[in-house]
């Protein structure tokens, strides 16, 4: 070291320095050896004869050596070092605080050109470190209370003090970081130039400190520090992009905690603005990568979106390839990566990603170089204990599991006893004893189970958003325990738990849905024959579904969250009439479930259009923060939509407080349920595992009559033949469903001239049966519901009694006489319909001799939504596609000017839709949903192309020649399918002596013709023995009635 031992003194040591600085001067002024060397002989005459000029002499020769060396030389790192050290020297010999700081400024520096392998970087490091904690304090110590660099002093020691605690972990230092950090602020003008540098300096210190003690109020600071930084830095982009970056970091750490979403979104909002501000090579570019995408990750495990784990990853990767390979972050990195592979394989079960998982997890694990007692190691470990778990899992192969157990093990012993993490690492090793109990039976594994999920909980903070998941665990595992044993202390617990998670569902976030617990809940009192602590559940999970999807949630995200509660409401009904309650209070049920899933857009159409007919302005409105919020051109960010939807939810009790909306967009009374039936008896038919009832609405009575012979599983078994529907599933649906129903409306005569109708609401896997064509289709026609009553559908009860009650609060015309006819022939990836045009052309002529306007505008968007506005009938003829964002919202196949199917890109907006008041909504071709008008004709299968053509021209003369009232709407189609299906009928009855022949084909060139195949059985020929397969036959039965 040249900072210690003799040196010499010889009377040539001038005439040396002399030489070298001509030489250095005159021939070689480029050659940063030589100057470097210069330097280094300054030192050593300052060794001897103590001038700090020669010091200062020094240091400026180091400063032109640096500047000539380039960054990567491996000599470079030497002179940082010697320079150090000169400045700390100077700093001890004259007390100027200037030397203090160029010291810290190197010291890190230092740091950062060491190679992540090189063997005396963490002894070199903490020599460095502990020489300026050293300084700083002893200066600090020193320093007057007017001194005028006090400031700078208290961030030296910040900075170094907070260095030492990243390092080793020790949270004293951090805490000695966040007082200098604070005290250097407090001691400077808001206009300082290192100012906002700090606050952003002491933000981050904050969130670091708040990820060990989870104190809500670091993290509220750490937000109030960072936002300040951004309020006083204006010009500085770089300094806008590090506080916009820590900003993020902040509100991602307090959405860990608090589970709001409007906190996670704020965080993806501050990520993306940092890494919007240039140069795209910023040196900090993959720490906000990888920010962001740790926001996406976390909003993927909370709603489980597959497009944002899909950002995540790929955030994570690009993050991970602009880390070098000797960075201590790189670990980091990978194990970020490693995770994300694995919540991928955990959705999708690709064997790739798991591959990809372990293998990243491992390689963090191997370029990990902190201290073996290190959280960051414990971490790393831990995920790649998941990823083995998840391995086992998948093979069953007892040496993964022996793995798994060994790196979950490991980790908890390296995790310390307050680290945050901790419970996660006991409820993880639950998780594999329980999983592993479930593979091989053996209770021991289910008591370590149950051990390890106890101590998760216990040691969880109160309120934190895992707490719940918790407790969920901790319950199964007593319920399990309870079904291997038989011991009720184990159920009671079970049902303690799972109570308590129920009730820690979060009021104001979408990050914890109560279906899970609330099911589990049901299926305990299910199995007990406790029906009304069951239906009490069923009311509490139900009611607290609203609160988890605030308006401020997309719809997308609104659907994925309500995935796991799907088929809930139905259990709701069900287990409310199992405790004897009233049919009024399980179609409540049913109707709150159903009405909180997405497709309540049809009762926002009907209570949308009341409005507008008194209060314009509060619709317009209401539409336009309903396009704010879920709109094609939607706000970007959750902070924007939040504020729309508080606006939204003034606006909703304004209306409610208007005379005659009251019930705005809630379920009506018990009253006016009943009198929706006035044209006839609505039924919900209500399907869950536990029973499944006709729920009978009339004008004088609710009653729920049992279908015994109906079977949730024979349902969703036969729902998988639909593509293939045979005259076999429609005497099934006669049987179990419609023939019941209809003999207890006594409905079970033939109808006179006067038709009487009925309205279907059929719930979860029966929405896709036609019940409107259920019969038994031999030599009697009678045996039909086609031959007794006209059907028309309906998406839910309220929409029946919202348009009821709209026909009784006003006047309602004829309609205008204005159609708009959409034929479209050829659509981009479906098969081409050639009748469509023929079809249109004959409504058109139908519609003229009748004194309508006919348009037929282009098949693009915007010049058809144009014509439809102020229209009586829209008549559209093609091909139909569901939306799977909103299953009850099917999109017609239209083209944009370029010939791009204009639904998937240019949906129509909600104002569009909502503003529209078709008399009749008119859909022919090919469709799998319906979507709700005042009346719709869909089809609810594939159909015929030359049927459609058929069906619409017979629909359209009846409804013309009754002037479009509303009967003859349901009243046109019901007799043109049953004109229909007599010809099938004709065309298809066969001799009872070929019937008894069995693998008896007629026709097979005919489309009409049917196949019958009979069981080789002795056994006399029942009816139900003909099986229709082939081309189907049944062209009649896909289309329907929505409406009243």
């Amino acid at each position: 070291n040249r900072w210690s031992g003799d040196t010499g003194t010889t009377d040539g040591t001038c005439t040396l320095i002399q030489w070298a600085s001509r030489r250095s001067r005159k021939e070689e002024l480029n050659d940063a050896y030589e100057i470097y060397w210069l330097g280094s002989l300054c030192v050593t005459k300052y060794r001897r004869t103590k001038a700090a000029s020669e010091l200062q002499r020094a240091t400026q020769h180091f400063r032109d050596a640096l500047c000539r060396m380039p960054t990567d030389h491996p000599r470079r790192l030497d002179m940082l070092e010697d320079l150090s050290s000169s400045y700390s020297v100077l700093f001890q010999i004259t007390g100027a605080l200037v030397y203090l700081e160029k010291v810290s400024q190197l010291s890190q520096e230092v740091v950062d050109h060491t190679p992540q392998n090189h063997q005396e970087r963490q002894l070199g490091d903490a020599a460095h470190l502990e020489l300026a904690l050293e300084v700083f304090t002893k200066t600090l110590d020193a320093a007057k209370e007017n001194y005028p660099r006090l400031h700078t002093c208290n961030s030296s020691l910040a900075i170094a003090f907070r260095y030492r605690c990243f390092k080793d972990g020790n949270m004293l230092d951090l805490d000695a970081a966040i007082g200098h950090f604070e005290q250097a602020i407090h001691l400077v003008t808001i206009d300082y130039h290192k100012r906002v540098r700090w606050l952003q300096d002491v933000a981050a210190c904050y969130g670091k400190r708040f990820r060990k003690t989870q104190d809500i109020a670091d993290i509220s600071r750490a937000i109030e520090r960072a936002e300040e930084s951004l309020e006083t830095e204006k010009d500085d982009l770089l300094a806008r992009a590090r506080g916009y970056s820590v900003l993020g970091s902040s509100y991602g750490l307090k959405a860990e905690q608090t589970g709001a979403m409007q906190d996670l979104e704020l965080c993806i909002q501050m990520s993306h603005r940092a890494l919007a501000i240039p140069p795209p090579d910023c040196p900090n570019r993959a720490r906000r990568l990888h920010i962001l995408g740790a926001c996406y990750g976390t909003k993927y495990g909370r709603i489980g979106i597959p497009k944002d784990l899909d950002i995540c990853i790929d955030r994570y990767r690009e993050a991970l390839d602009n880390t070098p390979h000797d960075s201590s972050d790189r670990g980091l990195r990978l194990c970020s990566v490693g995770g994300a592979y694995l919540d991928r394989y955990q959705r999708f079960k690709s064997w790739e990603d798991l591959h990809d998982a372990i293998e990243r997890l491992e390689e963090a694990i191997q370029v990990t170089v902190t201290p073996s007692d290190h959280p960051d190691r414990a971490r790393r470990i831990h995920s790649l204990g998941i990823a083995c778990q998840e391995r086992y899992l998948g093979t069953g192969k007892a040496t993964d599991f022996v793995i798994a157990i060994q790196y979950l093990e490991d980790a908890l012993n390296l995790t310390p006893a307050n680290d945050r993490d901790r419970p996660a690492r006991f409820d993880t090793l639950g998780s594999i004893h329980h999983a592993h109990y479930k593979i091989r039976g053996e209770t021991a594994d289910l008591i370590k189970a149950r051990d390890y999920y106890q101590e998760a909980l216990q040691i969880t903070p109160r309120g934190h958003p895992d707490e719940k998941h918790r407790l969920g665990g901790l319950a199964t595992c007593h319920h399990d325990l309870f079904l291997s044993a038989g011991s009720f202390a184990d159920r009671d617990l079970a049902i303690d738990k799972y109570r308590k998670a129920l009730e820690l569902t979060p009021r104001d976030s979408p990050m914890g849905c109560p279906g899970g617990s609330g099911q589990d809940l049901l299926i305990i009192y299910a199995d007990t024959d406790s029906w009304a602590s069951g239906y009490e559940i069923a009311w509490k999970t139900l009611s607290l579904v609203p609160l988890i999807t605030p308006h401020a949630l997309r719809n997308s995200d609104k659907q994925a969250l309500l995935t796991s509660i799907v088929g809930l409401s139905s259990i709701a009904a069900s287990v409310a009439l199992m405790a004897n309650k009233s049919v009024f209070d399980a179609i409540s049920l049913l109707e709150l479930g159903r009405g909180i899933i997405i497709g309540s857009l049809h009762d926002m159409q009907t209570d949308v259009l009341d409005l507008r007919q008194g209060h314009s302005d509060l619709a317009e409105e209401f539409i336009e923060l309903q396009e704010k919020i879920h709109g094609p051109s939607a706000l970007a960010t959750f902070d924007e939509r939040y504020k729309a939807g508080q606006q939204y939810e003034m606006l909703l009790q304004k209306i409610r407080d208007l005379p005659g909306f009251s019930e705005f967009l809630l379920f009506p009374a018990q009253d006016d349920v009943k009198a929706a039936a006035t044209s006839g008896p609505i039924v919900v038919i209500n399907v869950s595992a536990y029973r499944c009832d006709a729920l009978l609405i009339e004008l004088h009575q609710m009653r729920a009559l049992p279908l015994p012979d109906l079977c949730l599983e024979d349902i969703k078994d036969r729902a998988t033949t639909l593509t293939s529907l045979s005259t076999d599933t429609l005497e099934w649906l006669w049987d179990t469903v419609t023939w019941p129903v209809l003999e207890a409306l006594r409905l079970d005569q033939a109808p006179g001239d006067s038709w009487p109708r009925i309205w279907w609401i059929p719930t979860w896997p029966l929405t896709r049966f036609p019940l409107h064509a259920a019969g038994n289709y031999n030599d009697d026609l009678f045996d039909t519901v086609l031959d007794r009553v006209i059907s028309s559908y309906s998406s839910s009860l309220k929409e029946i009694i919202n348009s009821r009650r709209r026909d009784k609060t006003r006047d309602v015309p004829i309609g205008p006489k204005k159609v708009v006819l959409v034929g479209m022939e050829e659509t981009p990836g479906q098969s081409r319909l050639e009748f469509a045009s023929q079809e249109v052309k004959q409504i058109a002529k139908l519609c003229s001799f009748s004194q309508f306007h006919v348009s037929r505008p282009k098949n693009q968007r915007e010049d058809v939504l144009a014509q439809v506005n102020g229209c009586g009938i829209f008549h559209f003829a093609g091909h139909g596609m569901s939306n799977l964002s909103n299953p009850l919202k099917p999109t017609p196949s239209r083209r944009t000017t370029d010939g791009v199917k204009a639904s998937r890109n240019q949906p129509a907006d909600p104002k569009a839709i909502l503003g529209l008041s078709f008399r009749l909504w008119y859909r022919s071709g090919e469709a799998k949903a319906a979507c709700g008008r005042r009346n719709s004709l869909d089809e609810r299968l594939s159909v015929n192309d030359e049927s459609c053509l058929r069906i619409a021209k017979s629909t359209y003369e009846w409804i013309i020649k009754h002037n479009l009232s509303n009967d003859s709407i349901s009243e046109g189609l019901h007799h043109a399918c049953r004109r229909l299906r007599n010809e099938w009928m004709s065309k298809n009855s066969l001799e009872d002596e070929q019937c008894r022949e069995p693998g008896v084909k007629v026709g097979d060139a005919d489309p009409y013709s049917i196949q019958v195949v009979l069981p080789s059985t002795n056994r006399p020929r029942d009816r139900r023995d003909i099986l229709y397969c082939g081309h189907s036959p049944l062209l009649w039965v896909p289309y329907v009635h929505y409406g009243v």
